[in-house]
């Protein structure tokens, strides 16, 4: 399972860690990709641990996450915002 993040969505955020953990990390020019150990069934959840710093508050921002096939096509290819507020 590989996914790739538009790296400015780190700008944003303190990264804590990602669970399950990536088993590698690669940093491309726009985006970080991560690929992941196959889950036990037909599912497979990841979450974000991730807080906002000092002074990274306010603002609307929009992001990409790519999920790729092994020789790194997209397969589907999402666009988020995050509105982070006190």
């Amino acid at each position: 399972m590989r996914i790739a993040v538009s790296d400015s969505f780190y700008e944003v955020f303190d990264f804590q860690n990602w669970y399950p953990n990536p088993a590698t990390e690669i940093g491309e020019i726009d985006r970080v990709v991560y690929e992941f150990d196959p889950p036990a069934g037909n599912r497979f959840e990841v979450s974000l641990d991730a807080r906002t710093g000092p002074g990274q508050l306010g603002g609307k921002e929009s992001y990409t996450a790519q999920l790729l096939s092994e020789t790194g096509d997209v397969l589907v290819s999402i666009d988020f915002d995050t509105l982070v507020m006190p």
